[in-house]
């Protein structure tokens, strides 16, 4: 099967390193743009190179007989010398541009796709910033809200105004370190283990995840661990200070030699806040590892973390104009806090069955033991210790294959996911420990199977079909009255269906419908009254997008516009009064949005490059009572909006300027009171201290340079008012990055 243009190529301009090396940049024949992921594996098995996103591929005479590999082209092999001689490779693409079977890390691209409105963030805005969190990074993707108490403080996370199910933490988004889940069985993330310095890549997908996922009903959030790339050994070191006692350091150790690449790191942190009783602390240390075998790809991952910080409560209007750094008095007398140590860990496996079927398989594993001293007032005051045990493991098997002369792309499997929270809380009124309140033991066995399938209808029409089908087991051991609760959820499929639409080349269109279940966690079902909740059923989730995107990873320019409507039936709502809070599926929910994203970069002219994006969110929402009671949900504001420009230098010297802003939001259901919009600036300046691209790197970065006052969590239905947590005021940090041995492509490329 040849496409009507069946010569294509990878132009290899041979650059001659010294010590048997030599480089070259891998083009497209037809419009000369370089072809980003072009694998080089040697006839030992090895695998040579993988080009970046500038098409360059590094390959030593080692390799003495290699095979060139593009998605949608017939592999070619040849020999070192012959490839030096000809100094040009043509490879033919096949017509059958579904992925061919090629082995690499899951989740690929087009996993982690399935149609559905998706973001990789920049690479540079990662490794900018304070570094405290991937917060700054994320907030520039549309939909996206993340907020954050402080510099690397509690944290929460929202897409497309997943916040009217969750007040605090993570609700409904799935994350995933590499192949691997932090997402737990109850439904919950344990968000802050995800360091900055863990991360490789980051892609959100704003809408309902696909089947092949799991249950990811709000979206998801896919990261890669921070793997080198060309052969070669560095080691990366960074030390970041900054405004109201902001300290970090960390190191980062990379090889990529032969079939085996391995990253180790480790990094501290600390904080003193902005505002009292909002100081944290991070210890971490990870490792990962990618091994190349003759039929497929293995993959480590494990860290260590621990992690402490405090919580000072939110204040109300008044107290937030007039003393912005103080925090809720009640929170300073029992010292608020989180204290967190957390292990985690898992292996996984793809391997090629032939030349048409993959099989995945990984298991993984997290222990958690938290202490938390917290409360609101002293009827919800409680000092808890908690000790969480989860696993989980997933096997799949996939395939590319024709159907009735129509490409096709499948895999089905399951994903099992396992739980245990031991759970004591004792009073804790007026920082005097007393008398144990809750004492339980609660397990959760969440089971995921799931089938997806791409069909090529035409030359310009792609098809997915996927289905889900979850089931999850509750019991809960009561230790105080000795017994036992038990419930379960009726396994719900939940469909999905997509569109590709190829309208002229270079734009593309799509719609998509996908459903999904959102279940209870535990300390959702337990409220602050201990009592296990029998009675609260998973949200059921609808949403319909479309979409139109215009550019490639390779044009100048990408633009992207995706409009969705999504509904909740009956809402998972927190019901919460001076005494307790407990919760309940209450009425529904809609949603309706657009957001657009667009992106452009000049050629390099003088050794300079400009960089520019935006991107703009709008949505529309309301949420209904059970008694036909209807009100705008509270924390998600109707506008928000961002803007970055960048001008970099070849060795990596830039300048950055970047705005945020977001509309006013409501603050309560209950009551008419709404928290006032933000327009945040920050200005980061970064230079070579030297005339390599091994030089190290000094930044200085401004954040919220105009001083703005403004709120960066709601503390949604708080009694008394108090919804305000003042953001930091302006604040300036600097840092330097040094690397050590081989050359590396330049920070801000």
């Amino acid at each position: 099967m040849i496409l009507r243009s069946t010569i294509l190529c990878c132009a290899l301009a041979f650059t001659t390193l010294g010590r048997g090396q030599s480089c070259f940049i891998v083009v497209d024949a037809e419009d000369q743009k370089p072809i980003v992921g072009c694998t080089v594996l040697c006839t030992d098995g090895t695998l040579g190179a993988i080009s970046d996103r500038n098409g360059r591929i590094c390959l030593a005479k080692s390799c003495a007989r290699f095979e060139v590999r593009a998605l949608g082209h017939m592999a070619l092999s040849m020999s070192f010398a012959e490839a030096e001689l000809m100094g040009q490779l043509q490879l033919t693409r096949v017509s059958n541009e579904l992925p061919t079977i090629t082995v690499e890390p899951w989740p690929r691209k087009q996993d982690r796709q399935a149609l559905a409105a998706n973001y990789s963030v920049d690479s540079t805005l990662l490794a900018g910033y304070e570094r405290s969190s991937l917060r700054n990074a994320a907030q520039t993707a549309p939909g996206v809200q993340w907020d954050q108490r402080g510099n690397g403080g509690s944290q929460r996370l929202s897409i497309r105004g997943s916040l009217i199910r969750s007040t605090f933490g993570v609700r409904g988004v799935k994350v995933y370190w590499g192949p691997f889940p932090l997402t737990l069985a109850d439904g919950s993330t344990p968000l802050e283990i995800l360091d900055p310095l863990l991360v490789g890549s980051v892609d959100i997908v704003r809408s309902i995840g696909s089947p092949v996922f799991g249950s990811a009903p709000s979206g998801m959030l896919l990261t890669t661990a921070p793997f080198r790339n060309a052969l070669g050994r560095d080691l990366l070191i960074e030390g970041i200070a900054g405004s109201y006692g902001y300290f970090r350091a960390g190191a980062l150790a990379r090889s990529s030699e032969g079939k085996n690449a391995i990253t180790v790191g480790v990094v501290r942190q600390r904080n003193d806040g902005y505002r009292a009783q909002e100081w944290n602390a991070h210890d971490q240390a990870f490792a990962t590892s990618r091994f190349l075998h003759k039929r497929g790809i293995t993959q480590v991952f494990l860290t260590w973390q621990n992690a402490s910080w405090a919580l000072p409560g939110s204040i109300d209007s008044l107290t937030a104009a007039n003393d912005p750094r103080s925090a809720r008095p009640y929170s300073k007398l029992i010292d608020a806090r989180i204290e967190k140590q957390q292990i985690m860990g898992g292996i996984a496996t793809e391997l090629a069955m032939g030349k048409s079927i993959r099989i995945r398989s990984g298991v993984h594993a997290q222990l958690i033991d938290k202490k938390n001293p917290f409360g609101t007032t002293a009827a919800l005051s409680g000092y808890k210790v908690e000790t969480i045990r989860a696993a989980g493991a997933r096997l799949s098997i996939s395939g590319d294959h024709a159907l009735v002369k129509l490409p096709i792309s499948w895999e089905f499997g399951v994903e099992a996911l396992l739980e245990r929270d031991q759970l004591q809380e004792n009073t804790y009124a007026n920082a005097v420990y007393g008398d144990v309140k809750t004492k339980g033991d609660s397990r959760v066995g969440n089971l995921n199977a799931f089938a997806l399938t791409t069909t090529k209808v035409s030359k310009r029409i792609f098809l997915l079909v996927g289905l889900g089908l979850e089931r999850t087991a509750y019991r809960h051991n009561d230790l105080l009255v000795a017994t036992e609760q038990n419930a379960k959820t009726n396994a719900r499929p939940t469909p999905m269906l997509g569109l590709e639409y190829l309208v002229v080349r270079g734009i593309k269109a799509h719609v998509r419908y996908a459903e999904s279940v959102n279940r209870p966690t535990i300390s959702e079902l337990l409220g602050s009254t201990g009592v296990f909740n029998t009675d609260l059923d998973p949200e059921l989730i609808n949403e319909l997008e479309a979409g139109i995107h215009w550019g490639s990873d390779t044009t100048p320019a990408r633009i992207s516009l995706n409009w969705y409507t999504r509904r909740s039936e009956l809402p998972i709502t927190a019901v919460q009064t001076t005494e307790s809070t407990i919760y309940r599926n209450e009425g529904r929910a809609q949603q309706r949005g657009v957001e657009v994203t667009v992106e452009a970069n000049s050629s390099p002219k003088n050794a300079w490059t400009l960089f520019g994006t935006g991107s703009a969110s709008a949505q529309v929402n309301s949420v209904s009572t059970a008694d036909g009671i209807e009100y705008r949900a509270p924390g998600i504001p109707d506008l928000a909006a961002s803007l970055l420009t960048r001008i970099v230098h070849n060795r990596g010297s830039a300048l950055e300027i970047g705005w945020q802003g977001r509309s006013s939001a409501r603050a309560s259901k209950n009551l008419d009171a709404s928290v006032s919009g933000s327009s945040v600036f920050h200005v980061r300046l970064s230079m070579r201290l030297g005339r390599t691209t091994t030089a190290p790197l000094f930044f200085v970065h401004v954040e919220n340079l105009l001083d703005q006052k403004y709120t960066s969590w709601i503390q949604v239905n708080d009694p008394g008012g108090r919804y305000y947590n003042p953001a930091p005021g302006r604040s300036v940090f600097g840092g330097l990055r040094l690397t050590i041995g081989s050359k590396v492509r330049p920070t801000g490329n």
